[in-house]
């Protein structure tokens, strides 16, 4: 099984940039990654097009896997 986190956040140009993390530690909640993804936006970590992250527009996570069939 594989898990990935995925982070959208908000663009001031209407647009959305998403962080995907693969396989976060097992057990993750969402206030830690809520806070993790303020702490992104409050740093400028991540500029796009010169355009600073506004704010946390979904946290995600997916899960898939595969299963030999006989």
């Amino acid at each position: 099984m594989t898990n990935t986190l995925k982070i959208a956040f908000d663009l001031p140009n209407k647009k959305t940039f998403t962080l995907s993390i693969a396989d976060p530690k097992d057990g993750i909640t969402k206030a830690e990654v809520q806070s993790v993804a303020e702490d992104i936006i409050s740093k400028q970590a991540f500029l796009v097009d010169g355009a600073a992250l506004q704010s946390v527009k979904s946290i995600k996570l997916y899960s898939s896997g595969s299963t030999d069939l006989a």
